[in-house]
């Protein structure tokens, strides 16, 4: 298996490059978070640029907080008179009932603009509008490196395979596990483009400060389980809630259950669970360490279908909270190696009254058996260490530097 996670010397040298980070939006999600924080880490060395697709707001307090000054954020919501004059083409256009996209038309050439503009050497790529873009403007003239994050995995799962006519023209797929690889492997053995493996990471040290129990009032004795997470169905917000009130229901200990999210779809379960005191609905927050800090058990009872990597999950380990998840996409990889493991996998099952037994089970078990909890807690740091941002830029990196070493990359 072809996998460049393998620690990288400290003595590994690398050239100033200028680098394209090409994603769909400055938002919330894993798929986004990821490229901010990896411009932000390969900024330290070279030239970055951050190039986002959809017309989309920017989260302000988390562009503030991961982007530093060093990286240039380009979009076409950046450059104000193209973005107004495009959009109101586009809905003059569509008033005509023609479907042409005249706001895509002027997004591509902009993003083609920049590229010539900056002197652009390789693109690094983080979603399908953005692959698609950067596949087909600079097929045979830059390196276009695409990271699956999971929405290609999910497309695969409905049968839709619309995206390998550009997909051939990458240069390299990287996975975010090798469970996504794998698949990947399997599914498109007819795109002749090598995939390898590099894990997310997260920036630790611009996790936050604080104590959330004793702001809050929470006492030692209490077994607190937290989940931080799009605030999507999906992402098992509901098994979560559940689960924990038939825990509750069959334990006299004092346990508290923390749901770190924003949406109208959790806004709709806060008023469901309003008189249930035992449960707190924190919303859309910055950044959640402050509150992954305060739990004992972090959750993610997903069933979302293109779960790959999930950076809620590497946020608990980095805090030394064991992990009740469900046992899909990369999430073994993440909990699990060789001889050691930080948290229970729960198998996904027809019968959503056994899911959720099941996730009530491995909580009641956490609360009860001192030793698995401390001997799992100690786990979390070990297993953590492979989800620095510094060891996943460090890994991109090396593969920029071997393809523009190369002598196909030279002639372009």
């Amino acid at each position: 298996m072809i996998s460049i996670n393998e620690s990288i010397p400290s003595a590994f040298v690398t050239r100033k490059k200028n680098i394209l980070i090409s994603c769909m939006a400055l938002t919330v999600g894993g798929g986004e978070i990821l490229p901010m924080s990896l411009a932000a880490e390969l900024s330290k060395n070279n030239q970055v640029f951050l190039f986002y697709h959809m017309d989309l707001d920017e989260d302000e307090g988390l562009v503030k907080r991961l982007i530093p000054k060093e990286v240039k954020v380009l979009s076409m919501k950046r450059v104000h008179f193209l973005h107004f004059f495009a959009k109101n083409i586009h809905s003059l256009l569509r008033s005509m009932n023609i479907r042409w996209s005249a706001y895509d038309f002027f997004r591509l050439r902009l993003l083609d603009y920049y590229v010539r503009k900056y002197s652009i050497d390789i693109i690094s790529s983080h979603s399908m509008i953005s692959d698609e873009a950067c596949c087909q403007l600079f097929y045979k003239k830059k390196p276009v490196i695409v990271t699956e994050h999971g929405q290609y995995v999910q497309h695969i799962a409905k049968g839709i395979k619309s995206f390998v006519g550009y997909l051939k023209r990458a240069t390299k797929i990287i996975a975010v596990s090798n469970y996504n690889r794998k698949l990947l492997l399997n599914e498109l053995n007819d795109v002749p483009v090598e995939v390898e493996t590099i894990y997310n990471g997260i920036k630790r040290e611009e996790m936050s400060v604080g104590d959330f129990r004793k702001d809050h009032g929470i006492s030692d004795d209490t077994f607190v389980f937290g989940m931080v997470s799009r605030g999507i169905p999906e992402k098992g917000w509901k098994f979560a809630i559940e689960s924990f009130l038939k825990l509750k229901s069959e334990t006299s200990k004092k346990t508290l259950l923390v749901l770190v999210g924003g949406s109208m779809y959790l806004d709709e379960l806060k008023e469901r669970y309003t008189n249930e005191a035992s449960i707190v609905f924190v919303g859309s927050v910055p950044n959640p360490s402050y509150y992954v800090k305060g739990f004992d058990i972090g959750l993610l009872p997903t069933v979302y279908e293109a779960e790959s990597f999930p950076l809620a999950i590497i946020e608990y380990l980095f805090e030394e909270k064991p992990v009740i998840a469900t046992d899909t996409g990369g999430i073994r990889e993440m909990l699990c190696d060789d001889k050691i493991e930080a948290g229970r996998l729960i198998q996904l099952q027809e019968s959503e009254c056994l899911f959720k037994e099941n996730i009530s089970l491995a909580m009641k078990e956490y609360m009860v058996n001192e030793a698995l909890y401390k001997d799992h807690r100690v786990n979390t740091a070990k297993l953590a260490q492979r989800f620095t941002i510094e060891e996943c830029s460090r890994n991109y990196e090396k593969l920029f530097d071997e393809i523009l070493d190369s002598p196909s990359s030279r002639k372009t």
